[in-house]
């Protein structure tokens, strides 16, 4: 099972790699809107939205699918990166429907916090 887990990863890890070839953005004109609303620096790469586990068991089923011979897998070190840039958390829709009231209401954003004591 372990030796199991450790081929997927570095299946994930070489099909991540042969992903990220080109960094993001590049093909992108300078006013696109991509470019202008980047919250990331620009040698961050993006976050993964699938794991390196997930994205080896999807190549190795895809293999087998097309018939092809089975990857052996690559496991590569990523550097560490020279700064993070943590993700914005987004309201609860209770939240959202609140801000939404006030707006209806025409009260200023802080006025219907409630106070305890």
């Amino acid at each position: 099972m372990a030796v199991a887990q450790v081929w997927t990863v570095s299946l994930g890890c070489q099909m991540e790699q042969e992903k990220r070839q080109e960094p993001p953005g590049e093909s992108l004109p300078e006013q696109h809107i991509a470019r202008r609303r980047r919250k990331r620096p620009t040698g961050q790469l993006p976050t993964r939205q699938l794991s390196c586990v997930v994205r080896g068991r999807l190549g190795l089923v895809a293999a087998l699918f097309n018939a092809e011979v089975l990857p052996c897998g690559i496991l590569l070190a990523e550097e560490w990166p020279q700064a993070i840039t943590s993700p914005r958390k987004l309201p609860k829709p209770s939240q959202l429907r609140q801000r939404e009231r006030k707006r209806e209401r025409g009260l200023p954003p802080g006025a219907l916090k409630k106070t305890y004591m």
